[in-house]
């Protein structure tokens, strides 16, 4: 997967949206955005599990439970959402330790 357009606010502290290859799009807050994984995103069923989790999670559990990210930046992965939308795992280190929902 390949990033078709890149749009890069170094420093600026906004956020950018991303459209992938795949044709789903990404939010990051300025920093560098990797195509990662194989951009199916998430099944509903994975999407619902992630609330239900005790964090913080290893990496290797994120990655048995939900599969490679669609995007990554330096601290979060980015998984999109049937409905447009993306889960975000936000990292210490190998270890996740929060996630939030993003709507576009």
């Amino acid at each position: 997967m390949n990033i078709k357009i890149r749009i890069a606010l170094a420093g600026l502290g906004v956020a950018v949206g991303v459209w992938l290859s795949t044709g789903h799009a990404a939010l990051v807050l300025a920093n560098e955005l990797i195509a990662y994984g194989d951009g199916r995103g998430l099944s509903i069923e994975q999407a619902a599990s992630v609330p239900f989790l005790q964090w913080p999670q290893s990496y290797e559990a994120m990655i048995n439970l939900l599969g490679y990210p669609d995007a990554r930046d330096s601290q979060s992965d980015f998984y999109n959402l049937p409905n447009g939308g993306h889960i975000r795992i936000d990292y210490s280190g190998p270890v996740a330790v929060s996630y939030s929902w993003e709507q576009f």
